[in-house]
Formats: C-alpha cells, sequence, structure tokens
C-alpha cells in the first residue's frame, strides 16, 4: 500500500505530539480553551478507546479518532483549518 507524504507527516505529528517534541508546535491548554468554539478549529483526541473511556474528563466537542484507522479520517479533515491533537 503506497501512502501520501501528507498522511505519513501526520502520523509522525499524531506519534510523536504526546510526547512533546520541540519541532512539533504545542499549546498550552489555556490556549487551547481560548480557541473552543472557533468554526476553524479541529479537536481531535488521539487515546486509546479504553483511555478515553476511562477518562473523567473530554473536551467538549472533541472528536477521537484511532491512531491505527489514521488513513480513513485523515482524509476527510477539512483543508485551511487549524487541528489540535491531544492525548489527555
Amino acid at each position: 500500500m503506497k501512502m501520501k507524504w501528507s498522511m505519513v507527516l501526520l502520523i509522525m505529528i499524531l506519534v510523536v505530539g504526546c510526547t512533546g517534541p520541540k519541532d512539533v508546535p504545542l499549546i498550552t491548554k489555556e490556549e487551547l480553551q481560548a480557541k473552543l468554539g472557533s468554526p476553524n478549529l479541529i479537536v481531535l483526541d488521539v487515546r486509546s478507546i479504553v483511555d478515553w473511556n476511562l477518562a473523567k474528563n473530554k473536551i467538549v466537542g472533541a472528536r477521537r479518532v484511532d491512531l491505527d484507522q489514521v488513513e480513513a479520517w485523515a482524509e476527510e479533515l477539512p483543508k485551511g483549518q487549524e487541528i489540535v491533537l491531544y492525548c489527555g
């Protein structure tokens, strides 16, 4: 199966985004809170389904996505919007 470079980049961001590398832009919870409700913001919760189900706190309006199925949902993301991935 041939993967598009945009897919590879998205997977890399998802995989390293939860570990906080310096080359991936990070925002604070306060910065995210200020952006919530913006029509140009998409928030994706990338926690495992088990962690998500056990979570006491979830961001209202966030969409939970499965990292194992990135190819299925990545193509559906609208272009030109700010996308925030978080893992709890």
